[in-house]
């Protein structure tokens, strides 16, 4: 069927649609142009209706939601749905897919191999010309990994930027340019191109998109049987067929089951402490023990004498305890290579709190950054440090930065670096939305490659750097992270403890709470622990994440003062 943009299209099916029904309009993400066009039939069949569909960039696409243009439905990325969900130009958008970012050439031309970074490398250094759309979705991620990869320099006189991704397709269908570079379902609607393939493993970015009804939508039934169709099974294949991957973190496996009392506080080794108060951190160390940071009493550890830090067995018998009147507001933690355990103090008053602290597995006190109750943004202070991670050389990276709750502003948003004897190297970030800006820098971990995954919580990502703080990539189908934790095979989980409505502080609605399991190698998500109050308006879940040698999963707990242990089927 020939499609003209903006044009009512009537089709046939069974039922004529030649009774002037009133279409149904839509405002489409280029990105989503492939699968729309195919299932339009059979959504006008369904529907008893026809589609008015407009495609475009989602950054214009929503400029003119936001400026008034009416509409029925909008399938943009998730990130352009947010101000206009916050601004309620939109009902609660619902994830329908992902997409990655391919490499295309004109058909019949050579296609070099680009499995590799190496390959893509070779093969983006040979090509003449190379376009991507300046105004893109996927435009941030491909300026970060030509100068990961080390060609931007060189690059930089052959890209040929193009508002829009239409034009610089065209402009390699018709051999005008060498190479392009965007979505993979996008390069699919092109038919003079030879997709070569997706960018490799670790080098790959998705683009999440999702469908809402507009807010003032006079066909919001008629809309929402559209995203039932979009999200039903017998769409699966289109989306396949196009390059996108279905949103299914609902359907992904969950092979675990969950313990709510595995392990119980002692007086004997504990004489002050209470039930479970607010736990933040949990990690399992080298000795197969498991140590678990938690705020003594319900929220915190200012003037209480309770330990913050406990030393469980495999079997959550509670082995030591120790560091009572040394925090306001336990954190974030990490163990090193050598079995120590290392914790931040978020909190700051009376003379204590913004320091980092390590100790020995039997908790004698080793080292101390920061300067004690003193808040600040200098290369010896911190204000309100979140997390901790040692690399094996023993430098040692602090994520400095917590969310003021009545502002919905961290004083901080950077990463800092020392060296193992706790001299000051560097430190990177600011507050923003760009590439190495932070809004809440609220988790840090390391892979196998010493890569630096940060977790950027207000802005829902993942951001990855090298040790240096160059930006390598960001990932956001791990949902809005509160916690990471990599295992040395770099299963990576990720926690999600705030996602749904925006209360100020930039929340998602595109995931449910949970831990998400995937893959730090290539950001692939394998499995779901579902929280048990998932769909929560408040925070819930768990906020600190841990796993030990035989693979069961455990879960900090803050709102619920639990600690829970997740153990596969």
């Amino acid at each position: 069927m020939t499609f003209f943009r903006g044009a009512v299209l009537m089709a046939a099916a069974g039922c004529s649609l030649a009774a002037q029904t009133t279409p149904l309009r839509l405002l489409a993400s280029n990105g989503m142009k492939a699968v729309i066009l195919d299932l339009r039939p059979a959504a006008e069949r369904s529907l008893h209706r026809p589609l008015s569909i407009e495609f475009g960039a989602t950054s214009d696409l929503a400029k003119r939601i936001e400026a008034g243009t009416p509409f029925d439905l909008t399938l943009l990325t998730t990130d352009g749905m947010e101000k206009l969900a916050k601004e309620n130009k939109i009902a609660m958008p619902v994830v329908l897919s992902r997409t990655g970012i391919g490499l295309a050439v004109r058909r019949g031309a050579p296609e070099p191999p680009i499995d590799t970074p190496d390959k893509l490398k070779r093969a983006l250094l040979a090509a003449r010309s190379i376009a991507y759309a300046g105004n893109g979705a996927s435009r941030p991620h491909l300026d970060a990994m030509f100068d990961r990869l080390g060609i931007a320099a060189e690059l930089k006189p052959r890209i040929v930027l193009t508002e829009g991704s239409g034009p610089a397709m065209q402009s390699v269908a018709e051999g005008k340019v060498a190479v392009v570079l965007t979505l993979i379902s996008e390069l699919k609607t092109v038919p003079g191109l030879a997709i070569v393939g997706p960018l490799p493993a670790g080098l790959q970015s998705y683009v999440e998109f999702a469908a809402a009804v507009g807010a003032h939508s006079p066909n919001a039934k008629a809309a929402n049987d559209l995203i039932a169709l979009l999200k039903g099974p017998a769409s699966a294949p289109v989306y396949a067929a196009k390059g996108m991957e279905r949103a299914a973190m609902e359907n992904l496996p969950q092979p675990y089951r969950t313990l709510t009392d595995w392990a119980q506080l002692s007086s004997t080794i504990s004489p002050h402490s209470l039930p479970w108060a607010a736990v933040t951190g949990v990690e399992a160390g080298p000795d197969g023990n498991i140590y678990v940071l938690y705020r003594c009493h319900e929220n915190s550890c200012a003037g209480r004498p309770e330990d913050p830090i406990l030393k469980f067995d495999k079997s959550g018998k509670l082995l030591k305890s120790w560091g009572a009147g040394m925090f306001v507001f336990p954190h974030g933690s990490t163990i090193d290579s050598q079995g120590n355990f290392w914790a931040t103090d978020g909190g700051g008053v009376n003379g204590k709190g913004h320091q980092v602290f390590k100790f020995s597995p039997d908790g004698k006190l080793l080292m101390t950054l920061g300067k004690a109750g003193v808040a600040g943004d200098g290369p010896d202070t911190f204000n309100q440090p979140t997390d901790v991670v040692i690399a094996p050389n023993g430098d040692i990276f602090v994520a400095d930065g917590h969310r003021d709750t009545a502002t919905n502003i961290a004083a901080n948003n950077r990463i800092v670096k020392f060296s193992k004897d706790g001299k000051f190297i560097k430190q990177w970030g600011k507050r923003g939305t760009g590439p190495g800006e932070f809004r809440e820098p609220h988790t840090i971990a390391m892979d196998s490659r010493g890569r630096i995954f940060v977790g950027d919580r207000m802005n829902n990502r993942i951001q990855i750097f090298d040790q240096d703080g160059r930006f390598l990539a960001q990932w956001k189908q791990f949902g809005r992270p509160s916690g990471i934790y990599i295992a040395k095979d770099d299963t990576i989980y990720v926690t999600d403890s705030e996602s749904g409505p925006d209360t100020g502080a930039g929340e998602t609605f595109a995931f449910r709470k949970g831990i998400r399991i995937g893959s730090a190698k290539d950001g692939s998500v394998t499995a779901f622990i579902e929280d048990s109050e998932s769909a929560r308006p408040e925070h819930s879940g768990a906020e600190g994440v841990g796993a030990d040698a035989e693979g069961n999963v455990y879960g900090a707990v803050v709102r619920r003062r639990m600690l829970e242990k997740h153990i596969r089927k």
